[in-house]
């Protein structure tokens, strides 16, 4: 689910987690994001890495903010993690294209706590002029409870 924005039906919410770098790009830039409701239930996640878009470095996030919610994805949320990005230069390819390389960032942080939905936002991106906001990929990174 969008968390704010308009994008092409081409470069829709849903490829930012279908583990190919085809892109999400959303109009909105600064405060573009997601929702995720992982069909595990509550997860414990500590981590997030970010996978770079094809094309403009200046559409890139340069700042992340990831909340949680026990109540599903209408919230209310409470912020885990947030912080200045610096994704690499280098870009993924298009369309089913596999992730490979140093295209990313990861960022860890310490999450004690099984959310049921996440919410990740980029406040700011490289480029403030830039049209939109792009990125290939997002994983959550760590494990379901125990």
């Amino acid at each position: 689910m969008a968390a704010g924005g308009e994008s092409p039906a081409a470069e829709s919410v849903d490829h930012v987690i279908d583990g190919v770098s085809q892109k999400y790009l959303n109009f909105t830039k600064q405060g573009s994001g997601f929702i995720v409701t992982p069909s595990m239930g509550g997860t414990i996640v500590s981590g997030l890495k970010l996978w770079t878009a094809n094309d403009s470095v200046g559409r890139d996030p340069a700042s992340y903010r990831f909340e949680g919610s026990t109540t599903g994805a209408t919230g209310p949320f409470t912020k885990i993690s947030e912080g200045a990005l610096n994704l690499p230069a280098g870009r993924n390819g298009t369309g089913n294209t596999p992730l490979t390389g140093s295209t990313n960032q990861a960022v860890y942080f310490t999450n004690s706590i099984p959310y049921t939905s996440y919410r990740v936002t980029f406040p700011t991106i490289k480029d403030p002029t830039a049209n939109s906001m792009q990125i290939a990929e997002v994983e959550l990174l760590g494990q379901a409870p125990q």
